[in-house]
């Protein structure tokens, strides 16, 4: 009972120990509506940072919250658009009150050479809304993008105007950034979180020249390996196909070392997991079993393969019972 826990969790806040809040906060992201504002912004009353931080990050999704209006207010105060150029004013100083929003003073990241003005005015590009930051500049997606990489601050505003657009459902400026220029971005937390939030054409678009990209297989800490095992979308029949056709790819091309067995294995799985399972019959077929390279794959492709197998069957059991449980629901008493 969402309801009551809001109503408990109000009487007794001032009272829990800050550990619990840090436990609490995150979890009022969940099924969002406009009933948990008083409780979150009562939360960006807290000494701590983290807390404060992961309120902002939760009212900055939240439509017609006085947060994200704060925050628009903010952001339109230091940009405007004129004639094709993004003109950027810096903060004089450091608004006490920008604290409670989760923005902090100090100085930006370790090894950043982002002086602390233009670390403040990224902060708050992070959490304004996205879309309506655009309408009052009056640019496109595309146009935002654009400008945000001519600017004197490079990455770091293009991370900032890259989470306001994850935060706001942006699909736009997500449509733009992976077009233009999200896979130069360092952060690769950032780089998946764009390509979780984007619009399925786009960010399939994606995840398809990642899954063809060649360091997938033996590089497990690629940037592909990691979007193929951290990213969640339901894969479309076009993305299965075109994973199937970078694995017999890579079988194709060359024997498989013993040391990439396990960084491999793990890729397979969770391709076995997003594969839709209508490949299944499709996934089996087309293997080179008569190549040199074939022996050294075996396993890793039979192991990948019953895995398909096995979810293929599951799936069909569950839609089975499924029917069967809505047949005897409509059935005359």
């Amino acid at each position: 009972d969402p309801a009551r826990a809001r109503a408990l969790l109000s009487l007794t806040w001032r009272q829990e120990s800050s550990d619990f809040k840090a436990r609490v906060v995150p979890l009022l992201g969940l099924g969002l509506g406009a009933e948990d504002e008083p409780l979150l912004e009562e939360a960006l009353n807290e000494r701590r940072q983290d807390i404060r931080a992961d309120a902002a990050e939760i009212l900055a999704r939240l439509p017609r919250s006085a947060f994200r209006a704060r925050a628009l207010e903010r952001a339109c105060r230091y940009l405007a658009v004129a004639g094709g150029t993004l003109a950027i004013t810096l903060p004089d100083a450091f608004d006490p009150s920008w604290q409670r929003d989760g923005i902090v003073e100090k100085a930006s990241p370790a090894g950043s050479a982002i002086g602390p003005r233009a670390w403040w005015l990224l902060q708050m590009l992070r959490h304004a809304p996205a879309r309506e930051l655009r309408e009052r500049l009056t640019v496109s997606g595309e146009a935002w993008v654009a400008l945000a990489r001519t600017t004197e601050y490079g990455t770091p505003f293009m991370e900032s105007i890259a989470l306001a657009a994850c935060l706001d459902n942006d699909g736009d400026t997500l449509t733009a950034l992976l077009a233009a220029a999200a896979e130069t971005l360092e952060d690769d937390d950032l780089f998946m979180r764009i390509v979780e939030s984007a619009p399925t054409g786009p960010a399939e678009s994606c995840l398809a020249r990642l899954v063809q990209h060649p360091a997938l297989w033996f590089e497990p800490r690629s940037r592909p390996a990691l979007a193929l095992r951290e990213v969640r979308r339901t894969w479309s029949i076009g993305l299965g196909r075109a994973a199937l056709g970078a694995l017999r790819a890579a079988v194709n091309a060359s024997p498989v070392e013993p040391a990439h067995f396990a960084g491999i294995n793990v890729i397979l799985w969770h391709m076995a997991l997003r594969m839709p399972a209508s490949l299944c019959a499709e996934a089996a077929t087309d293997w080179p079993r008569n190549g040199e390279t074939w022996a050294s794959w075996e396993w890793l492709i039979t192991d990948f393969l019953a895995k398909v197998q096995f979810r293929h069957d599951m799936l069909s059991a569950l839609d089975a019972s499924a029917a069967e449980a809505a047949a005897i629901a409509t059935r005359p008493a």
